[in-house]
């Protein structure tokens, strides 16, 4: 790529053969040598190497494919998952909109663990209700294995319009369901809010999610 070097680094800090994901470090001659009074200096730039902290893997061919963030990565009993690609799922689920779920991790007694936060939708909009039938036809192709086994396709919409409207303890049991059935990972909590904090270019503010919800807890 140019003057650009790549490599793709697994947490031991070894290159990762191709098809692995690592972190992309990059060197070049238009590569910056450091940050000014950027007091992690010595933590973003290895010999030369600047880690970006994006995850990404290489193909044969030597094509660059970007994964997501290493900060979005969540090890579980030694298990990684992607809080963006566990959020993402969980959007396309009738009862959340896009851009209304955050997934981040917690150490709760020593060991990580997965927190879904989310502004659940309020009403049974037109939208929503496509959302339902497209899901139907999801269910009827088997959907994920382990959940939702107790009601038919046919009978979903009024089950989730119970969920969103009437019954947000039984919400939380069916996203952790969820979660466990798509991904094979439990989730140790889910907090719902009225907006996720974001900077004023979108980003979800990382910080402030786990401030909020720890401060939801201790009350």
């Amino acid at each position: 790529m140019g003057d650009f070097q790549i490599r793709i680094v697994t947490e031991d800090g070894r290159d990762a053969p191709c098809g692995q994901v690592g972190e992309i470090w990059l060197r070049g001659t238009s590569v910056t040598e450091g940050y000014l009074f950027e007091e992690h200096n010595e933590q973003l730039f290895r010999d030369g190497w600047l880690r970006t902290g994006d995850l990404g893997m290489l193909d044969e061919d030597g094509r660059l494919y970007v994964t997501g963030r290493l900060k979005d990565l969540i090890i579980v009993d030694g298990k990684n998952f992607y809080a963006h690609d566990i959020a993402s799922d969980l959007e396309e689920l009738p009862f959340f909109e896009r851009g209304k779920v955050h997934v981040f991790s917690v150490t709760v007694k020593g060991r990580e663990e997965i927190v879904v936060m989310s502004v659940p939708i309020a009403r049974m909009t037109p939208a929503v209700k496509a959302k339902i039938k497209a899901f139907q036809e999801f269910m009827k192709l088997g959907g994920p294995r382990g959940w939702l086994r107790k009601q038919t396709p046919d009978a979903l919409e009024s089950y989730f319009e119970r969920l969103v409207l009437t019954d947000r303890q039984a919400l939380v049991d069916e996203v952790k369901r969820y979660v466990l059935a798509r991904f094979g990972v439990p989730v140790h909590d889910v907090l719902f809010v009225r907006k996720i904090p974001r900077t004023s270019s979108g980003k979800v503010k990382r910080d402030a999610c786990e401030r909020i919800y720890r401060e939801s807890r201790r009350s």
